[in-house]
């Protein structure tokens, strides 16, 4: 009885440090590549997509990742649920294990494909539908060790049969796994009976399972489904890169038969205190490895970048400053979403300069390479640039790795088409949505709008939107958006960001032709007073001028600015090549910026 205790207490320990592990991992440190999951599908929750998903070996993993995934709207319930995912696994094959040997010593080990997992699932490419499809062929082969290992051969045989195609329907690949330990507990049954029959038996049953495994998804291919033959065995449910499947997901398959496999070969529990000292060097050396494992493999950098993408997603414009406050943007998307934020806030004009900034720094300049990425059409449809915007998100929608419908980059197609006045083309949008949990009640509202039961007007968000638009049509060329933008300006005198994004526009580019050109539209778009930033860049433009209007000196109207404009003349003469020492003392000026980046 005590030894039992003090296994559970083990067991406990385990369950308690790996289950805590797994959910800080993914709702604190990772949890923006969870969020972002939820906005790369769109999962409709009509019997038309769970059939279509029950149509091709694996579809039912598939579907069942999906509304998981549906989930991650809310980061924290979707850190709940890949950690109870996790931990369902490894309680999943501890009972295949207990079943096949009767004994449960070293269990621990019963974490390493979860933990195996857990790392995979900090890649992207990776999706939940997999340990759910593992979970649902191991729970299998717990069911075949229980109920048909002691049968009859022929009967055993012809259960095992039917489990492995029902396995096959249900998880793709990790029927592949489930037929391996099928096998695994033919051979461990053979052994323990010593019997003649019983040999036979297993042997006829292990010949039967490899080549059922062999010849299974060769048939669906003929007779069922149409892919790949690489897809027929390992389906669509584990890896978003359809054309090869990767070598981590092959050892996690594998992973559970050699478990088994080195579970028999254990030798029996001789002293107490021995056991215990290895469940403690077991389970500390399976922490620190996963750990590593995950601080190893797992993206930061693009974590952060994902959490300026869903910080603009949500319009959470003061999340997307505080970021950029504690570590300076480096990346494109990251000064796009902070610029963005400025602008939505009102300080863009005043407080750019304050952060890193490059001349690309307003828009992510347009690479057709990989995903567009989101933040590419917010920027544009935040500033009234609607088509664009709507651009932007169908290119985003075409360059998804797996071909899935993005439900981000859906929403702002039929918002984009709503605005424009394409009612039709809009409602076909929001009927997708209108299927989703957690988009529904917005869908139904825009469709009543396209229906003409409400008004956009009514709508403040989309008035404000469309009363952001410009005026008449001009040529789009993305390498010049100061054209663009002062297309929007001239046109839309309601529209404020698109002056200020003119301004930094011309202000990064170091265009000081255009910046004169427009700086006299300060008065139509209702400002009091005269930027900071404008007043350095007009005090810098003045020290290159023998005779300059007095339009133009009237401009700098702090006192300030003329001193410490001198200051830094100053600075720059006597130690400008010492760039940390000028960063420290004028880095949020625009004359560094003029002279350093």
């Amino acid at each position: 009885m005590k030894e039992a205790m003090k296994k559970t207490t083990f067991e406990r320990v385990a369950l308690l440090l790996f289950g805590s592990g797994l959910l800080l991992f993914f709702g604190l440190f990772y949890r923006h590549h969870l969020w972002q999951r939820e906005q790369v599908q769109l999962l409709e929750l009509i019997p038309r997509h769970f059939l279509d998903c029950l149509s091709v070996n694996g579809g039912f993993s598939v579907f069942a990742g999906e509304f998981l995934t549906q989930f991650f709207h809310i980061p924290a319930l979707g850190a709940l649920l890949v950690t109870g995912l996790l931990i369902l696994l490894p309680q999943a094959f501890r009972q295949l294990i207990g079943s096949l040997y009767g004994q449960r010593r070293l269990m621990t080990l019963s974490w390493i494909p979860s933990i195996i997992y857990a790392i995979l699932l900090s890649d992207q490419y990776y999706y939940i539908s997999g340990p759910a499809g593992l979970l649902i062929a191991v729970t299998g082969s717990v069911l075949y060790v229980k109920k048909a290992l002691d049968n009859p051969p022929y009967k055993r045989i012809i259960k095992g049969l039917i489990l492995l195609a029902v396995l096959y329907w249900l998880t793709g690949g990790a029927f592949l796994s489930a037929a391996l330990a099928m096998i695994v507990a033919e051979v461990i049954h053979a052994c323990k009976k010593h019997g003649e029959n019983t040999a036979a038996g297993s042997i006829a049953a292990v010949t039967a399972y490899l080549a059922f495994s062999i010849v299974l998804p060769l048939l669906a291919r003929k007779v069922l489904i149409s892919d790949t033959v690489l897809q027929a065995y390992l389906s669509e449910a584990y890896y978003a890169v359809r054309f090869f499947f990767p070598l981590p997901l092959v050892l996690v398959f594998i992973s559970l038969p050699l478990l088994l496999v080195f579970f028999h070969f254990l030798p029996p529990v001789v002293n107490k205190g021995r056991n215990t000292l290895e469940e403690i060097t077991v389970l500390f050396t399976m922490a620190v490895l996963g750990s590593a494992g995950l601080m190893l493999f797992s993206d930061f950098g693009e974590e952060r970048e994902m959490a300026y993408e869903n910080y603009v997603y949500a319009g959470k414009w003061d999340k997307v400053i505080s970021l950029a406050e504690d570590n300076q943007p480096e990346a494109a998307v990251q000064k796009a979403a902070l610029n963005l934020a400025l602008g939505m806030t009102g300080r863009l004009s005043s407080d750019m300069f304050h952060f890193n900034q490059d001349s690309a720094a307003l828009f992510v300049p347009y690479v057709r390479r990989g995903m567009t990425p989101f933040i590419s059409g917010d920027v544009h449809y935040h500033l009234g640039l609607i088509n664009f915007a709507r651009m932007f998100a169908m290119e985003t929608i075409e360059s998804t790795v797996d071909a899935k419908l993005p439900s981000r980059a859906v929403r702002r197609v039929a918002e984009t088409y709503l605005l424009n006045g394409q009612y039709e083309i809009a409602s076909r949008y929001y009927k997708l949505l209108s299927h989703t949990l957690f988009y529904r009640g917005e869908a139904l509202d825009m469709l009543a709008i396209t229906d003409g039961a409400e008004s956009l007007g009514n709508n403040w968000h989309l008035a404000r939107l469309r009363s952001m638009m410009p005026g008449s049509d001009f040529f789009y060329d993305h390498n010049r958006m100061d054209y663009a933008l002062t297309n929007l300006a001239l046109s839309n005198p309601s529209n404020k960001m698109s002056f200020d994004y003119l301004m930094a526009d011309c202000m990064l580019r170091k265009d000081f032709d255009a910046f004169l050109r427009n700086i006299g539209l300060m008065d139509r778009f209702g400002y009091v007073h005269v930027p900071l930033p404008y007043q350095e860049a007009v005090a810098y433009i003045l020290t290159r001028i023998e005779n300059p209007p007095a339009t133009l000196s009237s401009l700098v109207t702090e006192e300030s600015v003329v001193s410490r404009l001198r200051e830094y003349a100053d600075a720059y003469v006597t130690a400008g090549s010492d760039t940390l020492k000028m960063k420290r003392e004028f880095g949020d000026t625009y004359w560094f910026y003029l002279h350093y980046r």
